[in-house]
């Protein structure tokens, strides 16, 4: 550990401040970096993207944004073999004050976080060029987010959690809203902000709560039962720790768009440009659903007779009305989020039974469905944002019209295999 020597004020009750030289041995935390390398990586690639794009805006080519994305993300999803080896080989422990924890779990998600960036990059291009909003911004934007994703999937405190949530929506705000030349999008962001700012201070109150609790923010004291202050402890744990865990559900519930936090998840998705709601869709459900394993499955594994009937519930509430209310939808955006709604329950299925004795094959379920569902969903947005055309003129409340294409389809003609479009 490294010692640091502070020297302070001290007030003599005179009024006076004499300068007294006190010794205070300040205990700083010994960073690994190569454990935190990923998220080095993007981080100071969306740094260095947004300074050389603004200083020489001019000079460089159209592709450089989208290529010094993807050389990013690629790059950071190379630091993950190092820790990959660290894992097999049993030498993987939690760093940084024991707040940061890069396991197989942490690993995995930021390898599919980082895929979904390539992707998202490339279906970003042509659209941004062709809506004439191809600002740098945007990819910076992405990777910082990305960034945020990767912080919440390592982290073993709640604090970290929290900060890379934030990190995370906050960029996302500002993307669903990147399209200033159409309303729906302005909207979309201020709805997104307005309940994602609710959401997190309802996190932030289960956080407190926890703390009460049990003395500590972080996983692991959590789910030991020991806290560092555990005598300082003035309420009922069992009256705080059943509240936490609602006000915990309710906030990640939101970030992971789960009935009945989910009425924002329809209006964001089809105000917002189609590459970001793709990205949106892969990257915040992604990193939400990292947070719910690594908040209900690990640090209150031991209270998981009081959050898994919650689960339950939420996860058959998410698949029936997700999968009813997407085939009534016109709009194949809004089709889209109720989709994810309903996948969303899927994925916590995975979640239950991880809160059960079969942790270990409920976590590998949720991870493996979250990674194929991210390339999915980042899939569909793209070919949905070349079907648009200009100006997404498929987006609105009528069907979707291919610009060479005679018939017009709609997301209810789709399912129904009634979909026989013909070029010109």
């Amino acid at each position: 550990m490294s010692l640091l020597s502070v020297p302070f004020q001290a007030d003599d009750g005179l009024g006076q401040n004499p300068i007294v030289e006190t010794g205070v041995t300040v205990e700083l935390p010994v960073v690994d970096w190569t454990s935190v390398a990923p998220l080095t990586a993007l981080i100071v690639g969306g740094f260095v993207l947004l300074v050389v794009s603004s200083l020489l805006r001019d000079k460089l080519p159209k592709p450089f944004m989208v290529v010094g994305t993807i050389v990013t993300a690629i790059t950071a999803g190379a630091f993950t073999i190092p820790l990959w080896e660290r894992v097999t080989n049993g030498t993987a422990k939690p760093t940084i004050a024991n707040a940061v924890n890069v396991d197989g779990f942490s690993i995995i998600i930021t390898l599919g976080i980082c895929g979904a960036l390539i992707v998202a990059a490339l279906a970003s291009d042509d659209y941004l060029r062709r809506e004439e909003v191809d600002h740098p911004e945007f990819f910076t934007l992405m990777l910082l987010s990305a960034a945020g994703g990767v912080i919440m999937a390592v982290a073993n405190d709640f604090i970290v959690l929290f900060l890379g949530l934030e990190i995370l929506s906050i960029a996302l705000y500002v993307l669903a809203g990147s399209h200033a030349r159409r309303a729906e999008s302005q909207e979309a962001a201020l709805k997104y902000f307005v309940l994602g700012a609710f959401s997190s201070a309802v996190l932030l109150f289960g956080v407190a709560m926890i703390y009460g609790a049990t003395g500590s923010t972080n996983f692991s004291q959590i789910a030991a039962g020991t806290g560092v202050d555990s005598d300082l402890i003035y309420f009922d744990t069992n009256v705080l720790l059943p509240a936490a865990i609602v006000l915990i559900l309710l906030g990640l519930g939101f970030k992971v768009a789960a009935v009945p936090f989910h009425m924002w998840t329809p209006d964001v998705y089809q105000g917002s440009p189609t590459p970001a709601t793709g990205f949106m869709a892969a990257v915040a459900k992604a990193a939400g659903f990292a947070a719910m394993f690594r908040v209900l499955a690990g640090a209150l594994k031991g209270s998981s007779a009081d959050w898994r009937p919650a689960v339950w519930v939420l996860a058959i509430a998410s698949m029936i009305v997700g999968s009813i209310v997407a085939v009534m939808q016109t709009d194949v955006k809004r089709m889209m989020a109720y989709s994810s709604i309903s996948h969303a329950g899927f994925i916590m299925m995975g979640l239950e039974a991880a809160g059960r004795n079969q942790q270990s094959k409920g976590v590998t379920a949720g991870v493996f469905y979250l990674f194929v569902y991210g390339f999915i969903v980042l899939g569909s947005f793209a070919v949905i944002a070349v079907v648009a055309g200009r100006g997404d003129p498929g987006q609105g409340r009528g069907p979707v019209r291919h610009p060479h294409a005679r018939q017009r389809v709609s997301p209810r003609d789709v399912q129904r295999g009634r979909c026989r479009c013909r070029t010109q």
